[in-house]
């Protein structure tokens, strides 16, 4: 897939309630996340990384982080 994306949104919803944050994300912060998360977008669909794939990769790393 050879498109690029333009622009991303991230939203937080609280409580399962109408309270929620937006968040217009830059293509640099959209970029982060997407290679934090392990997305990949290909003919055949999205495949990100899994929760305990990341759980451990957030543990040895940016859990670390002071």
């Amino acid at each position: 897939m050879n498109n690029t994306i333009s622009s991303a949104e991230l939203i937080m919803y609280f409580n399962f309630e109408e309270e929620n944050i937006s968040l217009s994300l830059s293509p640099t912060q959209l970029k982060g996340i997407i290679k934090l998360l392990g997305i990949e977008i290909d003919s055949t669909g999205i495949k990100m990384f899994s929760d305990e794939s990341l759980k451990s990769f957030l543990d040895k790393t940016i859990n670390n982080w002071k």
